[in-house]
């Protein structure tokens, strides 16, 4: 009886390993090429394409607005969301609120292929207006405004009509 037990285990055992040496055996170097898929390409170019598409912070005269539970930090000139805190939100470390935008600004403003270079028009603790011009003549109102008693971020932007041209219709931007 035990030399059939015997013999049937080793007979699996044999089975066993000339299956899986079948089922595995490596691909050889030639039959082994790896192709990036189409989308693994279009991902590739698409982040080519959003890093050259967000500037680099530069030094500018900043604005601050305050709520209970957010800080934003504003570019004068750029028009851009340059930081975001968080306060009711530590970071990983547990000791400081979390914040958002270091090299890249959290949210940029274009308009075509041309950057804007705004002025400061009026500021507060809790909003920011600022106006701008293009090269095409069109005059263009951005505000930037928070809520203080919910952590909202209310931005409008606006093209504002000049007197000589009369139309019912302003176009208007929100993002919240």
């Amino acid at each position: 009886m035990e030399k059939r037990v015997l013999l049937a285990a080793l007979i699996c055992a044999v089975f066993l390993s000339w299956y899986s040496k079948t089922l595995f055996k490596p691909l050889s170097k030639n039959k082994l090429v790896l192709k990036p898929s189409p989308s693994q390409e279009a991902v590739q170019e698409q982040e080519k394409t959003v890093r050259l598409l967000q500037p680099i912070l530069e030094s500018e005269d900043t604005v601050y607005l305050e709520s209970p539970g957010l800080s934003l930090e504003l570019g004068k000139t750029s028009g851009a969301i340059r930081h975001v805190t968080l306060k009711q939100f530590l970071d990983t470390t547990g000791k400081a609120p979390i914040r958002f935008g270091q090299e890249v600004p959290v949210v940029g403003l274009q308009i075509g292929q041309e950057n804007l270079a705004f002025q400061l028009v009026s500021a507060s603790s809790e909003q920011a207006e600022l106006e701008a011009k293009d090269s095409n003549g069109n005059n263009y109102h951005l505000s930037y405004s928070v809520d203080t008693s919910n952590t909202l971020i209310n931005i409008e932007l606006r093209k504002k009509q000049s007197s000589a041209i009369k139309s019912d219709v302003d176009p208007e931007f929100h993002l919240l």
